[in-house]
């Protein structure tokens, strides 16, 4: 068998040869690029403390979602839903389908995390020093509210309000932060582009909703396990998780996808994938906007509410 050549550790080298080493390009860019990470995991975990200073150990479920034709985000609306309902809260729910639609991936502040919060280290695409987008409020309507292109810093980051305004949410998170009740559970809502390292990591539990395209994960819900994949890695171990996949026939590769990544983070699944069938089997069907059968969207309401009372009481 055919085995390449180890390269010897720089120390086993003699002196003159390793400043040549270290400026052949190959490694002279590897040095750069672990140099990159290292610094923006430093600015993930910095990001992370100010949430826990901030907010203490509050008990949090982020549900991230895709959307390319209306179906998860439906679905991921009812999981939601299922969740205030199970908490007792009476917020109003977001109307995900508005936040898909903007070419911005907007999210409701009301529901939306931490705003400063980084893509997270990957030197590969170029993002480590990424900030979020902005974070406009949405009104009581549903409707998308705020100007594009507004400082995202001055979003709330957990306020459950429901308040227009960036000012009020700022406040309302602040009060809650101080006035912390036994058994809350804070839910931020999130479109995949948006969500990073630091929405995971301030996270206690987590939906994950997404289509299914020719037996995978939609294309942005993939890239957003591909960045945050190993700046997490190691750290999420136990927490709990639900994913619900929207399928035009199957959906079990998307599903079986997503688990696997889910037992490499160690995360534990709540119950089973709930997959919503939209039956979308012609091109007409395939590019259509979806609706989800109200069996299926029972399904998505019980998820949510299991997860979010789970939290809520400390079952997990």
């Amino acid at each position: 068998m055919f085995r390449l050549p180890s390269l010897p550790s720089l120390p086993s080298l003699p002196s003159r040869l390793r400043p040549t080493l270290l400026s052949h390009p190959p490694i002279r860019h590897a040095v750069r690029r672990s140099s990159e990470w290292a610094k923006a995991k430093a600015a993930v975990d910095e990001q992370v403390e100010a949430w826990k200073r901030k907010h203490g150990d509050r008990r949090t479920l982020l549900v991230v979602y895709h959307s390319r034709t209306g179906g998860a985000a439906q679905m991921a609306a009812e999981a939601v839903r299922g969740a205030l309902e199970g908490l007792e809260r009476t917020e109003e729910v977001p109307d995900l389908q508005a936040c898909w639609q903007t070419t911005e991936f907007r999210a409701p502040a009301a529901f939306a995390g931490p705003a400063s919060a980084s893509t997270g280290p990957n030197p590969d695409s170029g993002n480590s020093s990424a900030t979020r987008p902005d974070i406009s409020a949405t009104s009581k309507s549903g409707e998308i509210s705020g100007p594009a292109g507004s400082d995202p810093s001055s979003s709330s980051s957990s306020a459950s309000s429901g308040a227009s305004s960036s000012s009020e949410t700022d406040s309302a998170a602040t009060e809650s932060s101080e006035t912390d009740e036994e058994g809350h559970v804070d839910i931020r809502v999130l479109p995949a582009p948006l969500a990073g390292p630091v929405d995971l990591l301030t996270a206690s539990g987590y939906l994950f909703v997404c289509p299914e395209n020719l037996a995978a994960m939609s294309g942005p819900m993939k890239d957003f396990f591909d960045r945050c994949f190993y700046p997490v890695l190691n750290r999420l171990n136990g927490r709990p998780y639900q994913a619900l996949i929207c399928a035009g026939s199957d959906g079990a590769g998307a599903a079986r996808q997503l688990e696997r990544i889910a037992t490499g983070w160690r995360l534990k699944k709540v119950e089973e994938t709930v997959i919503a069938n939209v039956k979308a089997q012609s091109e007409e069907r395939v590019y259509a906007i979806k609706d989800v059968s109200e069996e299926d969207k029972g399904k998505c309401r019980e998820a949510g509410m299991r997860i979010a009372v789970g939290l809520s009481v400390g079952m997990f």
